[in-house]
């Protein structure tokens, strides 16, 4: 039904791909495709790396400081 709607219209699909909402919306959608995975692949390597920390583990800060692991708590993992 939707078909010959689209069909019998004058323009067709193609005036309702020429829609710049439509366009935006089809825009918008592929970039939150693209992007959403990517945004949480770091945070689970983080994530992984925190609870594979143990004691007297050797390790340095995003800021440059070295150090070791000397306890740890589950509150103070996340």
């Amino acid at each position: 039904m939707t078909a010959t709607f689209l069909f019998q219209s004058p323009g067709g699909v193609s005036a309702i791909l020429g829609n710049p909402l439509t366009m935006m919306i089809i825009v918008m959608g592929i970039f939150y495709v693209m992007l959403h995975p990517s945004s949480t692949a770091p945070g689970k390597k983080v994530q992984a790396m925190l609870l594979a920390l143990k004691n007297g583990d050797k390790i340095i800060t995003s800021s440059g400081i070295y150090g070791t692991v000397t306890a740890l708590t589950a509150t103070q993992l996340f």
